[in-house]
């Protein structure tokens, strides 16, 4: 039996589409670990048990177990994806004061963290969906596990390994074309189909907000400056999705 990985990359609807693919393809057979720090923690045997794995764990470092695993993952429009992962991350930050990184997010307004280039926040945020695709890792630790390391190239060259990720990544879809996705990932992995759509962590007044923030110009630009590869990326991989 095949082994796939869904990697999450953070605020992409992932939570959902992995609660739907693993259901589907029997949680008797999901490993139970969902961060990718975890995996140091098990061996190949232990980890040899499952054939599905899901969470914030990168392509890169479950091929250092599994050469052969198949992975899908889910994309966002970039600008909303970080707004969406700021109020997150600010909304569960007193929980997790053990983390510099929450630590550090916790007392900042939104354009400190936009414009923050501590490495522990930049490395969060700034074109993250396009260097998971061609390849970086998430953080080794658990105060690193928002971080994205790698890979350090310039803008083209990110954006031609993104896009060309076919090597590492079976599927790609997009949480703004959920259903679309959900449909085309259950095929290739020859599940039945969805009977029905789940949508979690959906935050009702979401949208209103992030378009309030959008049409602020100093929080528009220093987006922009975090998301010019994702951007580009995002348009591709949309392009090419099945409708």
């Amino acid at each position: 039996m095949p082994r796939w990985l869904i990697s999450r990359i953070h605020k992409t609807a992932s939570t959902a589409f992995a609660s739907q693919i693993t259901e589907a393809y029997g949680l008797d057979r999901l490993c139970p670990i969902t961060f990718e720090w975890e995996l140091s923690r098990w061996d190949s045997d232990r980890l040899a048990a499952y054939s599905i794995f899901q969470g914030h764990i990168s392509v890169s470092a479950m091929r250092m177990r599994f050469p052969d695993i198949r992975a899908v993952t889910m994309l966002r429009e970039p600008r909303r994806r970080i707004l969406s992962a700021y109020y997150f991350w600010k909304r569960i930050a007193d929980n997790h004061q053990e983390s510099a990184f929450f630590r550090a997010i916790k007392p900042m307004s939104l354009l400190d963290f936009l414009q923050s280039r501590d490495p522990l926040i930049y490395s969060s945020i700034y074109n993250v969906q396009s260097r998971l695709l061609a390849g970086g890792n998430f953080g080794s630790c658990n105060h690193t596990r928002t971080n994205v390391i790698g890979p350090d190239l310039p803008d083209d060259e990110l954006f031609d390994m993104a896009v060309n990720c076919e090597g590492r990544f079976a599927f790609v879809g997009s949480a703004d074309h959920y259903q679309i996705s959900l449909n085309s990932a259950f095929c290739l992995m020859e599940l039945p189909p969805a009977k029905n759509v789940l949508m979690t962590n959906v935050n009702p007044d979401g949208n209103a907000r992030y378009q309030q923030n959008l049409e602020n110009q100093s929080i528009r630009e220093a987006l922009e400056a975090l998301v010019v590869v994702d951007d580009l990326v995002y348009r591709r991989i949309v392009s090419n999705l099945s409708c």
